[in-house]
């Protein structure tokens, strides 16, 4: 694309009726930020460039002006001896600029699956105007204004100590320049990419909810066992960057209590087990809107399969076992086909009223339990921690 060309973002029907292409994430006043430094350019190495830039601008000044303090009264701040700060700088910034691109690539085919697929009856004029109102709110600037104000006050509330958001305590940033920096720049940064990927998912949240009221019809014999709607799941890998980013800041305020108060890494399990719970809720719960349209075909396939398996099967009866003859029977396609008819149902019946499953709960899982592996090890031997994990798993003996 050069450089005084238009970008493309919102979708738009074409001379035929047929929905344009959409992205969920290329819009906005801080996407046009980007475009305008060049830190967008869409040649496939924005992440890298987008993650060394905020980097550079959140954790290098940082770190310079720490150093600085430290060769001045032999000391480092203590804010750069915080493995929270370091972890949301150079791990979280990192983790959610990546997962735009995943978000931007994944849903943008969902939809076209979606539109390509046929299984919306009400047709892609009323699609279009699903999609048209996720790029609306994509492109709004009240949103993200708002989302900036609520990232530079946790900023500010960390500067004056009147809250400790996971990083160092008010008065250890205000006692040197690198926490002014990291209260001005750092942390507000950081939590505003973290909100503004929330939104974007509650944005993805709402064009699910639009395109589920399409009258979606899905097919229960599809051997995907979910209608033929499991595609809708893959932006959920997408997010799961998302949640990997956010528990990694997590798992590095939960370092620096195990480091500088002592705290046993097993009083972190109820909070974690909540955390848990949350993320999975908010990653694979905007899905659960086409569990009506779902359940509507597998109890209609299941009546009219189940009707014609009866038929069948008395057709089958009648000629087998009823007319007593066998002639014929060796080499004949019926015992297949009642055998074929068999799995068919199985199929139908074992439809999925979720259009999830095992691929995108184990990456929200592997996103989940990453960023804290390392506190694991930290806490206790490698071979007492396997031992404890085969136990869980019934593999060993009595943790």
């Amino acid at each position: 694309m050069g450089e005084g060309a238009r970008e493309v973002i919102d979708p738009a029907p074409g001379p035929a009726g047929d929905v344009g292409p959409f992205s969920l994430v290329r819009g906005g006043p801080f996407r046009r930020l980007l475009r305008a430094v060049r830190l967008a350019r869409d040649d496939g190495r924005d992440v890298r460039r987008q993650s060394a830039a905020l980097v550079a601008i959140t954790w290098a000044p940082m770190v310079v002006l720490g150093a600085a303090q430290r060769a001045a009264t032999g000391r480092w701040p203590p804010l750069l001896l915080d493995p929270s700060t370091h972890a949301r700088l150079l791990l979280t910034i990192p983790l959610l600029v990546a997962a735009e691109h995943a978000l931007h690539e994944r849903s943008g085919r969902c939809v076209d699956r979606f539109v390509r697929s046929g299984l919306a009856a009400a047709g892609p004029a009323a699609t279009q105007r699903v999609l048209a109102l996720g790029a609306r709110l994509r492109d709004a600037r009240l949103p993200e204004a708002a989302l900036a104000v609520l990232a530079l006050a946790a900023g500010q509330a960390a500067l004056w100590g009147l809250a400790a958001p996971g990083a160092a305590t008010g008065p250890a940033v205000k006692a040197s320049a690198a926490g002014v920096w990291w209260s001005l720049v750092g942390l507000p940064l950081s939590q505003f990419l973290l909100y503004r990927s929330l939104w974007r998912w509650a944005i993805w949240s709402v064009v699910l909810r639009g395109l589920a009221g399409l009258d979606v019809r899905p097919v229960a014999l599809h051997p995907d066992r979910r209608g033929g709607l499991s595609f809708l799941g893959e932006p959920t890998i997408g997010f799961a960057l998302v949640v990997m980013g956010a528990e990694c800041a997590v798992a590095g305020a939960w370092a620096r209590q195990m480091i500088v108060d002592h705290v046993p890494v097993r009083s972190f399990a109820p909070p974690f087990s909540q955390i848990m719970v949350a993320e999975f809720v908010v990653a694979l719960a905007p899905l659960c809107v086409f569990s009506r349209c779902m359940q509507r075909a597998r109890f209609a396939a299941v009546r009219q399969y189940d009707a014609f398996a009866l038929a069948y099967a008395r057709s089958f009866h009648q000629k087998w076992i009823e007319a007593g003859g066998t002639e014929g029977l060796l080499g004949s396609a019926d015992i297949q086909s009642m055998a074929d008819l068999a799995n068919t149902l199985a199929i139908v019946r074992g439809m999925r009223l979720v259009p999830f499953g095992s691929r995108e709960i184990a990456a929200l899982l592997v996103a989940i339990w990453l960023p804290v592996v390392p506190l694991l090890l930290a806490s206790e031997p490698l071979h007492e921690l396997l031992r404890r994990v085969l136990a869980l798993l019934g593999a060993g003996g009595p943790g």
